[in-house]
């Protein structure tokens, strides 16, 4: 093989890999998300300084809310993808969980915490189904394999870091 071929080759291959780590954020920030719980809602059973002391029911809700969020985006999220490219869809669903993200370190209320968590969760759904999309259409057939798991890796490491 000669020398250039070997460098377009290489360049490729990073470029692949960087582009799937790049997207591969959004899933890191859906683990996060999911793994918040597991420790926020023990700490807010216990008497809070924000929320004073929550019920069991609301803590389920706070913690369970980000799925129904997740739900209501999975639909039209495949008709954003045909109508704006992947691309476009993947920074237009980074929004609702920065806004989420926001409202759930300054609220000072179940319901601000919740519709915070709603907001993340809108964009964990629509992560779920465009990242794994968007790598596998720009990883080239050798590379899809190991390029494909990269979604669930984030999404567990995001949890784990938690």
């Amino acid at each position: 093989m000669c020398g250039s071929c070997c460098i377009k080759i290489c360049t490729s291959t990073v470029r692949q890999h960087l582009g799937s780590a790049g997207v591969g954020h959004g899933a890191l920030a859906l683990g996060i998300l999911l793994g918040w719980s597991s420790l926020a809602i023990p700490e807010l059973l216990k008497k809070s300084d924000t929320l004073g002391k929550i019920s069991p029911i609301e803590a389920s809700w706070i913690s369970n809310i980000s799925l129904l969020g997740a739900l209501c985006a999975v639909l039209p999220i495949g008709l954003m993808v045909d109508r704006f490219g992947r691309r476009i869809t993947i920074l237009i669903s980074s929004f609702p969980i920065l806004i989420g993200w926001i409202l759930m370190s300054i609220g000072n209320s179940v319901g601000i915490l919740c519709f915070g968590r709603f907001l993340a969760g809108i964009s964990g759904g629509a992560f779920s189904v465009i990242i794994p999309l968007y790598v596998t259409e720009i990883a080239e057939t050798r590379l899809r394999g190991a390029m494909g798991y990269s979604f669930t890796q984030q999404l567990c490491a995001g949890a784990m870091i938690v």
